[in-house]
């Protein structure tokens, strides 16, 4: 799945952002002729809308459902629902839903059960299972909950996965920029940045090493390797790279002024300093795979495994030197 209910923090929208949401959401799920009745003088529902319902004896019907948004902080009392059933007792739809970012509080629901008895047609999606819901349309979490930092990198994932090209250097420094990349991005999005890494040597960032540390403190650490099992066909490495920090307080200004492209990519940027060495192959074995080994301290090495370019399909390692000392 490409988000979680993590993902999802529906304090990040206003209530009108939420009802909008919400009508997203119905337009996502077959129903029709919607309307969104903005402002205090709703009566009753927030949004109303159509659904064709199919019964065994009378078949397809068109159903009239209202819906009411509440996107609170905390849960929701019966004083806020009591005017809402009141409505539908007038109103009449066949359907009355309560969509809520939180939770309905027990005085709310023993309201509900009760009102019940006149209008049985009353329904709540709490907070909970609203985000289940929402996650099975992936188009709208990512245009509500993810930050335009997280969509470029999400879009760089995509490219590499229809056409193995990785994210280039503008992109990167852009998606760097966030402040909290490990604690707001999923692992396999990190592994991806953790691989863009060794392509990169032209850019510096400390990010590098709180990224490939962040990944090693959530890999398994074994005395095998991920690629037993495959079959080289070549002994060959598809390249090589290395994964620079920022140290401009440790080495100081030099001028590369005389020296080619080539040279300068060889002494790497300017102010870093060379924090680990990692060796890539691709397409090395007999499946159609991308195989990163990253050489981290006490003589171990980070394996990223990554088959037919779909970076959610990763595995991770940590291993000895000793296990394959012919890629070293």
């Amino acid at each position: 799945m490409l988000f979680e209910e993590k993902d999802i923090d529906f304090s990040l929208i206003d209530g009108t952002t939420f009802e909008n949401l919400c009508y997203e959401l119905l337009e996502n799920n077959n129903f029709f002729n919607l309307k969104w009745l903005q402002g205090s003088g709703d009566r009753g529902r927030d949004i109303e809308a159509e659904i064709h319902v199919s019964y065994d004896l009378v078949g397809l019907q068109s159903e009239v459902w209202h819906f009411e948004c509440k996107n609170h902080s905390k849960g929701i009392g019966a004083a806020e629902i009591h005017d809402k059933i009141g409505w539908a007792f007038v109103n009449k739809p066949d359907k009355l839903i309560f969509l809520v970012s939180t939770y309905l509080t027990p005085d709310a629901k023993d309201y509900v059960n009760k009102a019940k008895e006149q209008f049985k047609s009353i329904y709540f999606i709490e907070g909970i299972e609203l985000k289940k819901i929402l996650l099975s349309k992936p188009i709208l979490v990512e245009k509500y909950f993810i930050n335009e930092k997280r969509k470029l990198l999400i879009n760089s994932i995509r490219d590499f996965s229809a056409t193995g090209v990785i994210a280039d250097k503008h992109r990167l420094e852009i998606i760097l920029s966030d402040e909290h990349i490990c604690e707001s991005y999923e692992l396999h999005e990190l592994l991806f940045l953790l691989l863009c890494s060794t392509f990169s040597n032209s850019l510096s960032s400390d990010k590098w090493t709180v990224i490939l540390d962040y990944i090693v403190k959530n890999s398994t650490d074994s005395n095998e390797s991920l690629i037993e099992g495959y079959s080289a066909m070549k002994e060959s490495i598809g390249g090589g790279g290395l994964v620079f920090k920022q140290t401009p307080s440790l080495i100081q200004q030099e001028s590369q002024e005389g020296l080619s492209e080539e040279e300068r990519q060889l002494k790497g940027p300017l102010n870093s300093q060379i924090a680990h060495t990692a060796f890539f192959f691709s397409r090395y074995f007999d499946k159609n795979i991308k195989f990163l080994q990253i050489e981290l301290e006490d003589n171990k090495f980070l394996e990223v495994l990554i088959e037919n370019d779909d970076v959610q399909t990763f595995k991770t390692n940590i291993t000895s030197r000793d296990y394959y000392p012919l890629f070293i």
